[in-house]
């Protein structure tokens, strides 16, 4: 008897009423997310902005799941096609299947995103088509393909997710900067990190360690949305007018 069902029968719970509550849960966050999400054309100066502060940067890494990063990442791409690269490829069918291109990977979901989705143990994103991306996460909802992101509370409980899931221990590495990549890795300089928006509290140790662990970056520069400059107090922050690393 698997330990899973040895538990439930101990406390008398159903496995298959568990994973139904867990889908109707799963489906319920993802339909809030897709009812308030703003449409692309809702966030063109944003975007705009956006792609003005991104572009200086060899590298971003975000906690967010929202689409405006890519769109963003599309809007730069438009100029420079080898600007930013997330590492997915391959044929349109399911949707571009990461693993291909990421050794030249520099944009990373660390908590995954609303257009990304597992399929047989591989990571897609949505493909861009005639149908917009948040048409085609609805569509995947009814077919029970959820977007692949991190909701757990507790930074433990993250980690645990990250580890188990090859997509987000990748992302995860680079920012440890344990990956070989020739974006990333390709000199022996040491590099800066912007963090922007992003407080790192104590959810998100995780993510503080990774970045403690990357031995490349000398220099922290942390500016919240409202301009005060703020981050997690395990951080040494350091003031860096030009930076190789933008996280958001």
């Amino acid at each position: 008897m698997e330990a899973k069902e040895f538990f439930s029968s101990k406390i008398n719970l159903n496995i298959d009423e568990i994973r139904e509550a867990r889908d109707l849960l799963r489906q319920n966050i993802c339909e809030e997310i897709h009812k308030k999400h703003a449409s692309k054309d809702d966030y063109q100066e944003q975007i705009k902005r956006l792609v003005r502060r991104i572009s200086q940067f060899d590298a971003v890494f975000t906690l967010n799941y929202d689409l405006l990063l890519y769109w963003t990442i599309l809007k730069c791409n438009e100029k420079n096609p080898y600007l930013f690269n997330d590492g997915f490829g391959g044929s349109k069918e399911l949707g571009r299947i990461w693993g291909e291109n990421s050794n030249s990977q520099n944009i990373f979901f660390l908590h995954g995103a609303l257009h990304l989705y597992r399929h047989h143990e591989a990571t897609y994103k949505h493909a861009h088509s005639n149908r917009g991306i948040l048409s085609q996460v609805k569509l995947h909802l009814i077919e029970k393909k959820y977007p692949m992101f991190i909701s757990e509370g507790l930074s433990h409980q993250k980690l645990s997710k990250i580890e188990d899931n090859k997509y987000l221990k990748f992302g995860l590495n680079a920012l440890r900067g344990f990956e070989k990549n020739r974006k990333l890795n390709n000199t022996n300089e040491k590099i800066s990190l912007v963090i922007f928006g992003s407080h790192l509290k104590a959810n998100d140790d995780h993510i503080v360690d990774a970045i403690k662990s990357n031995k490349k970056i000398s220099e922290i520069f942390c500016f919240s949305v409202n301009g005060k400059k703020e981050a997690n107090e395990k951080l040494n922050i350091n003031e860096y007018f030009k930076a190789n690393s933008f996280f958001i």
